[in-house]
């Protein structure tokens, strides 16, 4: 909530003459910890799975869905 990178998209699309601020009231910030690494990105929302097997097959997966 109250995040400053969505403030921050929110200020650098002002400058667009199509610029509506109510674009990003929905958006949400993420962080995603991992053993690693971090992962953040501002959305509207996410969905998770777990997949069991190799990640070569995951991955496959994953791609055949988004088309």
């Amino acid at each position: 909530m109250n995040s400053p990178w969505i403030e921050r998209l929110r200020e650098m699309d002002s400058v667009h003459p199509q610029h509506d601020p109510s674009t990003y009231a929905t958006s949400r910030h993420f962080t995603f910890s991992f053993k690693d690494m971090t992962f953040e990105c501002v959305a509207r929302s996410f969905r998770s799975s777990r997949l069991e097997g190799p990640l070569s097959d995951a991955v496959r997966t994953e791609i055949d869905q988004l088309v």
